[in-house]
Order: structure tokens, then C-alpha cells, then sequence
């Protein structure tokens, strides 16, 4: 590997366990600025558009059921279990309490994720703090923040992601916490309790919760071996906790759904998911090539992401015209919907409406994604795992290569926009591991 791409991945960092880069007293004001940003944006797209004047956006007509019943009828065994629809109660649950304390509006409900996607911002602020990010370089992260795929849209309507994301970036933020300094001994102790408590949240909210414990358990392993047991024990515990509600309803979702949302086997999504990644890591493929790793062993993550990529486009290729049913309980009646949307969707329908030249785009976008992956994994084995930035980086690229093969055991639509509750961390991998040139890209 080039002494370019040493330096950059390692500037400023020493190699002593549990050594960070001590924050400074002048990143306070930073970190309110980027605060402050976030802010403005969000406040800037609930009030500069129309969407309080829409009555309903995607799902927010089903999900307002559930709430509407707790606010309305109690807390009960019945309200907060029985519903029919396919987010876990910690989603509902939330915003109900905050119903009580705002209003069940569903513009009030809105708000709530409004504060959601705000508040978010904040731990992932005191993350890049501890990744030795300073000065204005923590607006910048706030600012990438507010500009990751889906997140500030969707961050103003009554959707699972806002509420989903604070919490995990909470939990990233109790792993950097207690991991990062380990030889604290009450953080050894707290750092895994905080994360179990917040996975077993994120688990019963929705199932991509378990992304997030396979990136905890892969990165404490890499550093202390068997000595990390106390994350896997965390992990294990939550995801134990989650099986009673698994017994209640049968399965992964309310019984309705679950002709919907259930488990299965399909590598067409995984083809869908690597050219969904392109256009948010297509950058560290760019800049591997133009830094041009001296050891040909140091193109072997990206060249088998490329090849992984190439053979699940060459024969699992996804159906984009492909439609599924789905069941409205409110309406009693069965509907359909596409079984692949989103930008990349999206893209490739308005390009051409020949199927193999949407094919052959498809297969480009895949493999490149694959590429993508393996380059940003080959820069975060360039860090040392004894840093919390190496850590934070090992974080952001195992949580989406953990998330994405879990659609392989996964039956019902794909989305471009299941992505975005794995990409959080991403704002501080562009900060940290790539050039100032590629940031700006």
C-alpha cells in the first residue's frame, strides 16, 4: 500500500490501546454549530414545503392506527401488541408518549421525527469528536449528516427510520464509549449493559437492530479476541429478549403480515442492494484507484467485491418490474406494490425501457458496489483497531456488510431506503478515511 494511503488512514493517531485523540474545549461550540445546522434543515424542509398539508405520505395512513389506539383506548396488552402492522412496538410505543406530551396530530407525529432526526445528530457529533474530528471539520459531519440519502426527507414524516436511527446511534455511541477506552473498568461494565439495553430497543423496533450487533460483536473480536465476550453476551441477551415476541406473533410481524415479511431465500436482492450502495461509498473505489495500492494483496477486498458483485447481476438478476402482494387489514382487501424501489429503480426505468439494457446497468452498478465494499473495508483495516477511529470505521463498514446479506434470508419488497438506518456512521468514514478532494466529491 502506497505511503499516501498509510498516512492518510493513520494521521494523528497513536496505536495504544484504548488511546483516543483527546477532544478539545473549542468543539463544543462546533458541535452546537453543526446542531444548529441540523436545525435549520429540518426546520427549513417541514415549513418551506407542502407536506403539512398532506393528509398522508407512504404508510403513515396504517401507522397512525396503533397510536391512535393507545392514545385513545390506553395502555393495554391489546394496544400495544395486537395491532396489525409490520414495525415492532418500541416504534408505536414511542410515539405514543409522545402524543401525550405533543399531540396525535399527524402533523404532530411528524414533529416527533423531526426531533428524532435533529437529536440523532448529536451522538454521532460526540463520535467524530472521539474519532479526533475538531473545529469546523464537526459541521462538516453535521452537514454530510443532513445530506445522507433519505434521511432528512424521511426525517419529516411519521416513519420508523428517525426514531430507529436515534436509538442506534446511541448505541454506537455507548460502543465507542465503553469499547474505546477499555481499560476504564466501569466503562467495561456499562459500555456493554448501555448496548444490550439499546439493541434490545432497536430489536423490537425493527430487525435491522441485528446489523448492528453483528458490526459490535466482528469489531470488539478483531481487538480483544475472547476477551470480548461481555459484547457478545450483550448481544446474545437482546436478541434472546426478542424471541418472546416472536412466540406472541407467530413470526417476524403481526399475523397479518406475514405472508409479507418472513423469512425466505433470495440472492436477487443482494444484486439490487451492491448498485443501491454505488452512490453513497462509491468514493473509496474512486480513490483506491487513483491512490494505487503498491501490493497486489491489497486489491484483493475490492477486485472479490467486484466479483461478487458481477456473478449475483450474471444470475440473480432482479425483476424491476416485479410487483407483491400485501394485505390491508383497515380495507380488508389485498393489494400490490413492486417488489425493488428507489433511486436506483428509479434511474435505470427512466435511462431505457429495454430489459437488457437495464440489465446490463444493473450489473455495472453491482459491480461496482461490490468494489465500493471491499475498498472502504481496505480502508478500514488501514487503521489501526487500537483507535477509536479505527473502531468508528470498522463500525460504518460492518454494519452494511453485515446488513445487506441479511435480504438473502429475506422474503417481500426491497428498497432502496432499507439502507439508510446502516449508513449513519458514514458521515465520519468520509471525514476521517478519505482525502479532502473526496469529501468534497
Amino acid at each position: 500500500m502506497t505511503n499516501g494511503l498509510n498516512q492518510n488512514a493513520t494521521e494523528g493517531i497513536s496505536a495504544i490501546p484504548g488511546r483516543i485523540d483527546l477532544p478539545r474545549r473549542t468543539d463544543w461550540g462546533w458541535m452546537l454549530l453543526g446542531l444548529l445546522l441540523i436545525v435549520v434543515l429540518a426546520m427549513g424542509l417541514r415549513y418551506g414545503t407542502d407536506l403539512l398539508e398532506m393528509p398522508y405520505v407512504y404508510d403513515e395512513r396504517l401507522m397512525k392506527v396503533p397510536v391512535d389506539d393507545i392514545v385513545e383506548r390506553g395502555w393495554s396488552r391489546e394496544t400495544m401488541l395486537d395491532y396489525q402492522e409490520v414495525k415492532g412496538p418500541t416504534f408505536y410505543w414511542l410515539y405514543a408518549l409522545s402524543a401525550n406530551v405533543i399531540g396525535s396530530a399527524m402533523n404532530d407525529l411528524r414533529l416527533f421525527s423531526s426531533f428524532c432526526f435533529i437529536l440523532s445528530s448529536w451522538p454521532l457529533l460526540l463520535i467524530a469528536r472521539r474519532t479526533g474530528v475538531h473545529g469546523p471539520r464537526l459541521i462538516l459531519v453535521a452537514a454530510l449528516y443532513g445530506l445522507l440519502p433519505y434521511h432528512a426527507v424521511i426525517g419529516q414524516m411519521f416513519m420508523s427510520e428517525p426514531s430507529f436511527t436515534l436509538i442506534a446511534m446511541w448505541m454506537m455511541w455507548a460502543f465507542i464509549w465503553g469499547f474505546g477506552e477499555s481499560r476504564a473498568e466501569e466503562r467495561r461494565l456499562w459500555g456493554p449493559v448501555l448496548v444490550g439495553i439499546l439493541l434490545f430497543l432497536l430489536l423490537h423496533h425493527r430487525p435491522h437492530a441485528v446489523a448492528f450487533a453483528g458490526a459490535v460483536a466482528l469489531v470488539s473480536f478483531e481487538r480483544d479476541g475472547w476477551r470480548s465476550w461481555p459484547w457478545w453476551l450483550a448481544c446474545f441477551l437482546a436478541g434472546l429478549g426478542r424471541l418472546p415476541l416472536w412466540w406472541y406473533w407467530g413470526g417476524l410481524v403481526t399475523s397479518e403480515y406475514q405472508d409479507l415479511f418472513t423469512l425466505g431465500f433470495r440472492l436477487e436482492s443482494q444484486t439490487y442492494l451492491l448498485a443501491g450502495l454505488l452512490p453513497v461509498i462509491g468514493i473509496f473505489g474512486i480513490v483506491i484507484l487513483r491512490e494505487k495500492p503498491e501490493r497486489i494483496r491489497n486489491w484483493l477486498l475490492p477486485l472479490t467485491g467486484a466479483g461478487i458483485g458481477l456473478l449475483l447481476a450474471l444470475f440473480f438478476m432482479p425483476d424491476l418490474d416485479g410487483r407483491v402482494p400485501y394485505y390491508l387489514p383497515s380495507e380488508g382487501k389485498l393489494g400490490e406494490q413492486a417488489e425493488y424501489g428507489g433511486v436506483v429503480r428509479t434511474f435505470v426505468l427512466l435511462v431505457t425501457s429495454h430489459t437488457l439494457v437495464q440489465q446490463l446497468i444493473l450489473t455495472v452498478f453491482a459491480t461496482l458496489g461490490g468494489w465500493s465494499v471491499g475498498a472502504m473495508l481496505l480502508r478500514a483495516w488501514g487503521t489501526s483497531v487500537y483507535t477509536t477511529r479505527g473502531d468508528a470505521l470498522r463500525l460504518a463498514c460492518w454494519t452494511l456488510a453485515v446488513g445487506v446479506p441479511l435480504y438473502i434470508i429475506a422474503a417481500g419488497p426491497v428498497y432502496d431506503r432499507y439502507l439508510m438506518v446502516w449508513m449513519i456512521l458514514l458521515p465520519i468514514a468520509w471525514i476521517v478515511a478519505l482525502p479532502r478532494w473526496a469529501q468534497l466529491v
